[in-house]
């Protein structure tokens, strides 16, 4: 999916794609509990404090 998802981004000018898989998930495993936060609320959202753990990475890729 990731593929696709970066083809589509592409197509919007001044859109950026960012890559956070490496955040939750490692070769074998994307986690449920990560550093104590439930990291998903369902089986496609991940649960709002494990997503605002992640804004210093996001701000990084952005600036």
């Amino acid at each position: 999916m990731g593929a696709v998802e970066r083809d589509i981004v592409r197509a919007i000018p001044g859109a950026s794609y960012i890559d956070l898989t490496n955040q939750f998930c490692d070769k074998n495993t994307c986690h449920a509990f990560i550093n104590g936060k439930l990291a998903y609320r369902d089986r496609h959202h991940l649960a709002t404090p494990f997503a605002e753990s992640l804004e210093p990475v996001v701000e990084k890729a952005l600036f």
